[in-house]
């Protein structure tokens, strides 16, 4: 929640400031909700087959709030005895994931770290036309890619498809499709592999080499039905005009 001095609760926050401030943010954390939090999101670990989860927070300067956030994870990880738990400063895990990223494998988060979390691990994994993205909820899960839409490229057969090709791959984990994810991430790796890439991933002085997203949305159905063997050409996938 941010105030400003002319809301109308700025004047119950008078006796806080000097009288110089002109606006300020509050932070509401439910213990409740918090718990919640992170029960889901340590029987997700769990259930996906995760070792080991690392907790983000900055309760060295946010002592009420951050100190809440920390308390219900650490009594929420008591009764996850199959994962192993730790808890980091938030700056620490961003300095650790630019040195040596593979040490992490679950972090969790409040939404304000992970806004600036995430951007640095999509930038880590290559940019926002490579990370597939999902929510996951109490109700159901949502597959799409990190980048969101992006209009102004609409019609143009220049966008990185790899996103939306991965978060197919990771619905079909979901569902239990083991193998299909396997088929289409290994042709993904292969076609990067291969050094057939998009416009976003060639530096400029290689923007010649690029290739259209069609081109490598066929190199990769290609790769699947070799990964198939001799059941391709019984398969789904067809490539596009």
């Amino acid at each position: 929640m941010e105030v400003e001095a002319q809301d109308p609760a700025w004047e119950f926050l008078a006796h806080l400031h000097d009288g110089e401030a002109s606006a300020a943010k509050l932070c509401f954390v439910s213990q409740e909700r918090t718990r919640q939090y992170f029960e889901f999101a340590f029987a997700l670990a769990t259930r996906t087959g995760r070792k080991k989860v690392t907790v983000a927070h900055k309760a060295n300067i946010f002592k009420k709030t951050d100190g809440l956030w920390l308390k219900s994870a650490e009594e929420v990880s008591r009764r996850f005895p199959g994962l192993e738990f730790e808890d980091q400063l938030i700056d620490h895990v961003v300095l650790q994931l630019a040195r040596s990223p593979r040490r992490f494998e679950v972090v969790l988060v409040n939404e304000l770290y992970g806004d600036l979390v995430g951007d640095l691990g999509v930038g880590l994994a290559g940019g926002l036309g490579i990370v597939p993205q999902v929510f996951y909820g109490t109700k159901g899960s949502i597959f799409t890619s990190v980048h969101g839409t992006a209009p102004k490229y609409a019609g143009m057969d220049r966008a990185n498809p790899c996103a939306m090709i991965l978060s197919v791959a990771a619905m079909l984990t979901e569902l239990g499709e083991w193998q299909a994810a396997r088929n289409i991430e290994e042709a993904i790796c292969a076609v990067l592999r291969s050094g057939t890439r998009t416009a976003d991933l060639c530096l400029s002085s290689e923007s010649n080499v690029a290739i259209s997203t069609k081109e490598f949305v066929n190199s990769v159905i290609k790769h699947i039905h070799l990964g198939r063997g001799s059941e391709r050409e019984k398969g789904p996938f067809h490539l596009t005009k």
